[in-house]
């Protein structure tokens, strides 16, 4: 081999190793974008169950708004005002629950678009890569090609010498 082709197949084989980095840099990435769908789901769950809960409490208002129409006692007009109470209190738990979950979500948001920003640029040096490494293993057939007729000359000039 001459040292054009050993000089590009040295160039492949780092264009090959970068290439390989470059993927496991992308299979971390993609674990690092399973993680935050992970978060907003359990986000998602958590705020289903604030929901069914005070849908519970809202239910347990009604039922002393409709005593509180049959009978109209103190006792039902105190426990009437425990139960709102208990429903402000829900209520607040609630509202900073959402909050909180949107703050993550916004978080995991800008995480998701930072993971498809940094896997474009990658998914775009990869693909020059690639390139690369097809061009200079395209150069190195043509160069073995080009050895491959200089020898068979040589042959024809040394045989009919």
């Amino acid at each position: 081999m001459t040292v054009t082709g050993v000089d590009d197949f040295l160039q492949a084989e780092e264009q090959a190793h970068l290439l390989v980095d470059q993927l496991h840099t992308l299979a971390q990435e993609m674990a690092h974008y399973k993680a935050a769908h992970e978060a907003l789901d359990d986000a998602s769950t958590d705020l289903g169950e604030l929901t069914t809960r005070l849908g519970a409490l809202t239910q347990d208002v009604g039922k002393v708004f409709e005593a509180l129409h049959a009978i109209g006692t103190p006792e039902i007009l105190a426990a009437q005002r425990e139960i709102a109470q208990a429903h402000s209190q829900e209520i607040q738990a609630l509202t900073s629950a959402i909050e909180k979950q949107t703050e993550m979500a916004q978080e995991r948001g800008a995480e998701i678009q930072e993971l498809r920003a940094t896997l474009e640029a990658q998914a775009a040096q990869t693909s020059a890569a690639l390139r690369t490494v097809r061009h200079l293993a395209a150069g190195g057939l043509a160069l073995s090609l080009l050895a491959v007729a200089l020898m068979g000359w040589l042959a024809l000039a040394l045989s009919g010498a």
